[in-house]
């Protein structure tokens, strides 16, 4: 406040306290002269020590507007507030929803419901902390510290918005050409457009990163990764196997491509839930410097294609990984990196090795009954390994194998458990001599060696005790030798005790006596003798020849009464010709 204004104040607040019942007029006068409103002028009076002398309300600091009333006017608001921010719903209109709906503070004097004002809600809102822009500030940030130089590391791609490659040229994109109201245009430079993949050492803050072409997939991710991990030389010192890396939920950093290289190097993902980029806020502020340190340089730059672009960044990332100072621990990123210790720095493989493993998929192999598995690594003949200490392996079970990237030949074996758990343990080659034996194999003659139990083995032997009730194994042999019943104590009958109990049926009682017996059939010579005694005489000579034509393979016994009958039958005589004339002379 300037002198003039204050020592116009000092008269205005005399003049007030000599002339109350003029106030009104007096602080209008003086909201003119001073060109502000009459509550600033009051305002102001009050900084100068200016008191009205007015009783304090009886009721000031209580609240009309109940909490759940001012909640619900703000939820309005909320869901009609857009992802960008703006505000489709004032409070104002939420006000008169909410009154037309007949919702409101009831007056105690009339009992009438009636909606506050907006500006009364909007103070409640503010007391109750749910005014929308309270709602708007965010949640509050927790600070998130790593141990050491890669113990963890942050990825993030980001689209190149500022420039793209037309026909193999960087040019920056006109806005007014390329821009979100001109889809269009867009879309023609999509296949050019670059992507920036940026990598951070959380600890020192260390820089990496590329440009890539296309889109954000799986294999750009894991070139920009392997890329990080080799050493680059004495002027770029940040390399290494990161123990932990963060990212967001990208298609290209869950792809299971990603997820097994990275499970393979025993790296530790951690994905973050979508819409909170602050859990990976180091490499969202690395992008930024990215664009305003190195990028906006491109405009003035001629750069022929991609790699003259990434030869251009690699270049600035080296001098600002060397000399930019960092706020939180006061050096530059390659000195706080180089506090990284021996245990703390796991080397990565080569860079051959590590573009393998992306084409590498474990391998399910059996246990052999020697306790042992074959795999064979790229480009190496097939090796053996000794699995019988690894856990949870049975004899004919299936295993997963996978090159170990640190301690090749060694291979993790992937065991999986019952609950979808997996235990992956290393083994190393088994060790053979020139004759194929291996060196660590019981020599002939000089004693006996057998192989560990396996859980299999313990599983059985504990099975025999407990079916014979024997202290030892011996016993429980000594027991199934001499027949004794296993699991003597059961009842090996007790599930057919409780048979049902049936209602019989009716039935029809079988009338024996008219059952027919089924007789064997008589020789043709035993049946011709019977019928002879029969037919007597009636019985010709080619009564024989009839019979066998008639019953080749027998005669039945219940057939001989119709046969005797039919020959004790006369044959009816024949009828005698006809005569006819015959005229004489033999004419």
């Amino acid at each position: 406040m300037d002198a003039p204004r204050l020592e116009y104040l000092m008269r205005l607040k005399a003049n007030l306290y000599a002339a109350p019942a003029e106030s009104g007029a007096l602080v209008a006068a003086a909201s003119k002269a001073l060109r502000c409103s009459v509550q600033t002028v009051y305002r102001q009076l009050r900084k100068v020590g200016w008191e009205s002398g007015r009783k304090t309300r009886a009721d000031r600091g209580c609240i009309s507007v109940p909490e759940d009333l001012a909640r619900f006017t703000a939820g309005l608001v909320k869901v009609a507030t857009r992802a960008n921010g703006k505000r489709t719903m004032p409070i104002t209109v939420a006000c008169d929803i909410l009154g037309g709906n007949g919702y409101g503070v009831v007056n105690p004097k009339t009992g009438e419901i009636a909606m506050p004002s907006p500006s009364t809600v909007a103070r409640a809102m503010s007391i109750y902390g749910c005014h929308p822009d309270q709602l708007e500030r965010g949640n509050p940030a927790m600070e998130l510290r790593s141990l050491h130089p890669n113990h963890v590391w942050a990825i993030d791609a980001s689209l190149c918005v500022v420039f793209y490659l037309p026909r193999g040229k960087v040019r920056v994109m006109d806005e007014a050409v390329y821009y979100k109201n001109k889809p269009a245009n867009l879309e023609k430079a999509e296949r050019d457009r670059v992507w920036r993949i940026v990598i951070t050492d959380h600890n020192s803050g260390a820089l990496f990163f590329r440009y890539v072409l296309g889109s954000e997939d799986a294999m750009s991710v894991l070139d920009t990764l392997i890329r990080a991990m080799v050493h680059r030389g004495p002027h770029d010192p940040m390399h290494g196997v990161p123990w932990v890396l963060l990212s967001d939920k990208g298609a290209g950093n869950l792809s299971g491509l990603v997820t097994r290289w990275l499970r393979s190097l025993g790296i530790k993902h951690l994905p973050h839930k979508p819409g909170n980029p602050r859990a990976k806020g180091q490499v969202e502020q690395g992008q930024n410097l990215i664009e305003t340190q190195f990028e906006g340089r491109l405009s003035c730059m001629q750069i022929a294609d991609i790699d003259a672009l990434n030869a251009a960044a690699e270049r600035w990332r080296i001098h600002w990984n060397a000399t930019a100072i960092h706020g939180r621990h006061g050096r530059t990123r390659n000195e706080a990196w180089l506090s990284i210790r021996q245990e703390q720095l796991r080397v990565a493989p080569s860079e051959e090795m590590l573009r393998d493993l992306v084409a590498t998929e474990p391998r399910e192999v059996k246990v052999t009954p020697k306790m042992t598995i074959s795999h064979a690594i790229k480009g190496q003949k097939s090796r053996d390994y000794d699995v019988r200490y690894v856990e949870g392996i049975v004899v004919g079970q299936t295993v997963k194998v996978a090159v170990n990237p640190y301690r090749a030949p060694a291979v993790d074996v992937i065991v999986t458990k019952a609950d979808g758990s997996e235990i992956v343990t290393t083994v190393e080659p088994i060790q053979r001599d020139d004759a194929g034996f291996r060196v660590d194999a019981q020599v002939i003659g000089e004693g006996y060696a057998a192989l560990p139990d396996t859980r299999t083995d313990t599983v059985l032997k504990d099975i025999k005790r407990e079916a014979y009730a024997a202290d030892t194994l011996a016993d429980a042999d000594k027991a199934a030798k001499s027949r004794t019943p296993a699991y003597a104590h059961l009842d090996m009958l007790a599930d057919t005790q409780d048979a049902p109990i049936y209602i019989p049926r009716r039935g029809t009682a079988l009338d024996v006596d008219a059952a027919r017996r089924e007789v064997a059939p008589m020789s043709h010579v035993e049946a011709a003798k019977q019928l002879r005694a029969m037919v007597g005489e009636k019985w010709g000579p080619n009564g024989m020849a009839w019979l066998r034509q008639r019953y080749p393979d027998g005669v039945p016994q219940d057939a001989l009464e119709d046969i005797a009958a039919r020959f004790a039958t006369p044959a009816p005589a024949a009828a005698p010709a006809p005569l006819r004339l015959v005229a004489a002379g033999g004419v």
